[in-house]
């Protein structure tokens, strides 16, 4: 070899990261590099020509020398990482772990091994800290109140705590893979192994809710929550995922949509009662009604007729008599206005035979009268032929509105308006009165508001009051005219 290759090749030795060390067949050091007097803190000097064992923990070197005499006999190379973990001695005689690669030469003096030698403390200080921190993890996880599982980039399951496998009652080699999902309800697995592919490519969390078999054969549902895991560098490492037994909120949630489909039904059955009451509320009103005309107004009408031929039966005391059966007739002319003014409010024979927009404005016409109260009324493109229900409807309202007007706006005036378009039919009733707040009477609505409200639901429409302290009120009905 030239001199300009040994420079170089001591040049490298020199430079090489690794401890690097010569040995005879006799044990001795022949050659040391700098980076070996670091490592084990001797000058070159004290350790060329003495033992390699020098380097070797006391209590290691018997058996050290007998490997390395039988390396000898078998010469052959070694990588680094392959074999026992080894431990260096240092000058003032501490110890720490190494990792050697070895090889060999064969000069005229015979065969040379080369080591290579790596100081791994700081790798070993890492394997502990990670060991350390998974001992850690899997304790916290063995001991959480959740089931815990975890996978590798092969989306195969690769660990499962303790919750998990005393819930399924199956030991861990039995889960590992896919064996979990031999405990999933058959008709979850497609669903649950189609999120898990889905969100396990996209490299995403996810949430899905399955069946999951416990040891006692039971079904439970579980909530099943992944996260995807990456390293410092975010490399994708696998997934963890955590799941939590949710069976009995999904039978309170069961349960409580039966509670709430029952309320409903219930809801609807008191809804149709109260349309039967209000039907049958109007057929009673109108019997009532006829019943007054027909049988009692003819009565008084017949009565009155008696009282007139009474008058030009007496022939004494003409005058006296007279006046007597006057007053007596105006009383009956009274009560028999009374009595048709009585029947006309619980059914008016005028919407009946004339329609709605003749109705209203009689009603107007008597309210304004009987109250003294100026009311403007107008009709605008009202229907013809009109639905009657729609038509009571609307004139029960009006009613019971100018009712409520009369108790307690204080109004001297109030507006009456109807209208309608080829798609619904509007009634405004709308007072100047001194209103009132209509938050303090939630809860507190009377028969008359509710029968309102409920009368026109019953016909799809929709129903509102407007109003404020010292301006009044308005009521707004609107009834489509189209209806399912």
């Amino acid at each position: 070899m030239s001199n300009k290759s040994e420079s170089t090749i001591r040049a490298l030795l020199e430079t090489a990261a690794q401890a690097i060390l010569t040995v005879d067949t006799h044990g001795r050091i022949e050659l040391v590099n700098s980076t070996a007097e670091q490592m084990f803190g001797y000058p070159r000097e004290e350790m060329l020509g003495h033992p390699i064992e020098m380097l070797i923990p006391t209590q290691l070197r018997s058996v050290h020398q007998h490997h390395r005499a039988d390396y000898f006999l078998h010469p052959h190379s070694r990588p680094m990482g392959i074999g026992l973990e080894l431990a260096g001695r240092r000058k003032d005689g501490s110890e720490f772990p190494i990792e050697v690669s070895l090889s060999y030469i064969e000069a005229k003096t015979g065969i040379v091994a080369v080591s290579f030698v790596t100081d791994i403390t700081e790798r070993k200080l890492a394997e502990r800290r990670l060991r350390e921190s998974e001992e850690r993890f899997r304790y916290m996880a063995d001991n959480a109140p959740v089931l815990v599982w975890m996978s590798g980039t092969d989306r195969l399951c690769t660990w499962f705590n303790k919750p998990w496998l005393d819930f399924v009652g199956r030991p861990m080699e039995k889960e590992v893979g896919n064996g979990w999902t031999e405990n999933v309800h058959p008709n979850d697995i497609n669903d649950c192994s189609r999120v898990y592919m889905e969100n396990f490519d996209a490299r995403q969390p996810f949430v899905m809710d399955y069946r999951l078999r416990r040891h006692d054969g039971e079904y439970r549902w579980i909530t099943d929550r992944g996260v995807p895991l990456f390293d410092r560098a975010g490399v994708f490492s696998g997934y963890i995922g955590s799941c939590i037994d949710i069976a009995d909120r999904k039978q309170a949630e069961t349960e409580l949509q039966g509670t709430t489909t029952s309320l409903q039904e219930s809801q609807k059955s008191l809804q149709a009662l109260a349309g039967h009451l209000l039907t049958a509320q109007e057929e009673a009103s109108q019997h009532i009604a006829r019943e007054l005309h027909d049988v009692f107004g003819q009565k008084m009408a017949l009565l009155g007729l008696r009282v007139s031929e009474i008058e030009t039966l007496l022939p004494t005391q003409r005058k006296v008599a007279e006046k007597k059966l006057r007053a007596c007739r105006e009383q009956i002319g009274m009560l028999a206005r009374e009595i048709q003014e009585f029947a006309r409010r619980l059914h008016s024979s005028v919407l009946h035979e004339l329609g709605l927009e003749v109705a209203l404005r009689a009603e107007c016409d008597a309210y304004s009268r009987r109250t003294g109260t100026a009311v403007t009324f107008s009709a605008e493109n009202v229907p013809e032929l009109l639905r009657e229900d729609i038509g009571l409807c609307l004139y029960r309202v009006t009613q019971e509105s100018l009712h409520n007007i009369w108790k307690h706006a204080e109004s001297n005036r109030l507006e009456v308006r109807l209208g309608a378009s080829n798609e619904e039919i509007e009634l405004i009733v709308e007072d100047f009165g001194k209103g009132f707040d209509i938050e303090s009477t939630k809860g507190k609505d009377g028969l008359g508001l509710i029968s309102m409200q409920e009368r026109v639901r019953l016909v799809g429409g929709s129903f509102a009051i407007t109003t404020r302290t010292g301006d009044g009120t308005r009521v707004q009905v609107r009834i489509p005219l189209r209806s399912d």
